[in-house]
Protein backbone atom coordinates (compact mmCIF):
# COMPACT_ATOMS: atom_id res chain seq x y z
CA UNK A 1 0.00 0.00 0.00
CA UNK A 2 1.76 3.75 -1.04
CA UNK A 3 1.15 6.61 0.68
CA UNK A 4 0.48 9.44 -0.91
CA UNK A 5 2.91 12.58 -0.14
CA UNK A 6 0.86 15.67 0.61
CA UNK A 7 2.34 18.86 -0.44
CA UNK A 8 2.91 20.20 3.02
CA UNK A 9 5.38 16.92 3.31
CA UNK A 10 6.91 17.14 0.04
CA UNK A 11 8.19 21.33 0.56
CA UNK A 12 9.15 20.03 4.43
CA UNK A 13 11.81 17.23 2.57
CA UNK A 14 12.32 19.56 -0.31
CA UNK A 15 13.50 22.30 2.13
CA UNK A 16 15.23 20.24 4.26
CA UNK A 17 17.00 18.63 1.10
CA UNK A 18 17.95 22.25 -0.64
CA UNK A 19 18.98 23.22 3.19
CA UNK A 20 21.45 20.06 3.81
CA UNK A 21 23.12 20.60 0.09
CA UNK A 22 23.56 23.87 0.88
CA UNK A 23 25.49 23.24 4.41
CA UNK A 24 27.33 20.54 2.38
CA UNK A 25 28.22 23.15 -0.17
CA UNK A 26 29.05 25.64 1.80
CA UNK A 27 31.34 23.26 4.02
CA UNK A 28 33.17 22.13 0.64
CA UNK A 29 34.08 25.58 0.03
CA UNK A 30 35.70 26.07 2.81
CA UNK A 31 38.04 23.04 2.63
CA UNK A 32 38.72 23.77 -0.42
CA UNK A 33 40.61 26.80 0.52
CA UNK A 34 42.33 25.08 3.49
CA UNK A 35 46.38 24.91 2.77
CA UNK A 36 47.74 21.39 3.79
CA UNK A 37 51.84 21.98 5.06
CA UNK A 38 53.85 21.54 1.96
CA UNK A 39 57.51 22.75 1.62
CA UNK A 40 57.53 25.76 -0.36
CA UNK A 41 61.49 25.26 -2.10
CA UNK A 42 63.51 28.25 -3.06
CA UNK A 43 65.85 27.48 -6.08
CA UNK A 44 68.40 29.24 -7.93
CA UNK A 45 69.01 28.17 -11.51
CA UNK A 46 71.66 29.24 -13.80
CA UNK A 47 74.35 30.85 -11.27
CA UNK A 48 77.12 30.00 -14.04
CA UNK A 49 75.09 32.13 -16.36
CA UNK A 50 76.59 35.76 -16.91
CA UNK A 51 73.87 37.90 -16.90
CA UNK A 52 73.77 40.79 -14.94
CA UNK A 53 70.27 40.42 -12.93
CA UNK A 54 68.18 37.61 -12.25
CA UNK A 55 64.67 37.00 -13.51
CA UNK A 56 62.87 36.10 -10.29
CA UNK A 57 59.76 33.54 -10.27
CA UNK A 58 57.85 33.64 -7.10
CA UNK A 59 54.71 31.48 -7.19
CA UNK A 60 51.86 30.88 -4.40
CA UNK A 61 50.77 27.55 -3.97
CA UNK A 62 48.21 25.45 -1.93
CA UNK A 63 48.97 21.99 -2.95
CA UNK A 64 52.43 22.67 -4.51
CA UNK A 65 51.21 21.64 -8.08
CA UNK A 66 52.18 25.82 -8.94
CA UNK A 67 55.36 25.22 -6.99
CA UNK A 68 56.34 22.78 -9.53
CA UNK A 69 55.60 24.96 -12.80
CA UNK A 70 57.37 27.59 -10.77
CA UNK A 71 60.64 25.44 -11.11
CA UNK A 72 59.79 24.39 -14.26
CA UNK A 73 59.63 27.77 -15.70
CA UNK A 74 62.77 28.16 -13.97
CA UNK A 75 64.97 25.21 -15.83
CA UNK A 76 63.55 26.67 -18.97
CA UNK A 77 64.70 30.07 -18.68
CA UNK A 78 68.09 28.87 -17.55
CA UNK A 79 68.36 27.02 -20.53
CA UNK A 80 68.20 30.11 -22.18
CA UNK A 81 70.96 31.57 -20.90
CA UNK A 82 68.83 33.10 -18.01
CA UNK A 83 69.88 33.02 -14.34
CA UNK A 84 66.39 32.41 -11.94
CA UNK A 85 65.33 32.50 -8.73
CA UNK A 86 62.34 30.71 -7.81
CA UNK A 87 60.62 31.66 -4.66
CA UNK A 88 57.76 31.16 -2.55
CA UNK A 89 55.92 34.59 -2.32
CA UNK A 90 55.34 33.45 1.30
CA UNK A 91 58.83 34.79 1.82
CA UNK A 92 58.20 37.98 0.86
CA UNK A 93 60.80 38.38 -1.82
CA UNK A 94 62.24 42.13 -2.69
CA UNK A 95 62.18 43.21 -6.37
CA UNK A 96 64.74 45.15 -6.20
CA UNK A 97 67.72 43.61 -8.27
CA UNK A 98 65.17 42.01 -10.77
CA UNK A 99 65.42 42.29 -14.68
CA UNK A 100 61.72 40.27 -14.79
CA UNK A 101 59.47 39.29 -12.63
CA UNK A 102 56.95 36.04 -13.25
CA UNK A 103 54.22 36.01 -10.76
CA UNK A 104 52.08 32.06 -10.63
CA UNK A 105 48.99 31.49 -8.51
CA UNK A 106 46.69 28.74 -8.45
CA UNK A 107 42.89 29.90 -9.14
CA UNK A 108 40.80 28.70 -5.85
CA UNK A 109 36.87 29.33 -6.18
CA UNK A 110 37.59 32.17 -8.86
CA UNK A 111 40.40 34.30 -7.43
CA UNK A 112 44.42 34.26 -6.68
CA UNK A 113 45.59 33.25 -3.32
CA UNK A 114 45.30 35.87 -0.58
CA UNK A 115 49.04 35.74 -0.35
CA UNK A 116 49.62 36.97 -3.89
CA UNK A 117 46.97 39.28 -4.45
CA UNK A 118 48.59 41.27 -0.98
CA UNK A 119 51.86 41.16 -2.57
CA UNK A 120 50.66 42.39 -5.68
Amino acid sequence: MSRKLSRCDFLKVTGLAVGGAAVARSGLGYAATRAPEIPTPGLIFGKEHTMDKPVLVTYATRAGSTAEIAAAIGETLTARSFRVEVKPVKSQPALAGYVAVILGSPIRMGNWLPEMVKFI
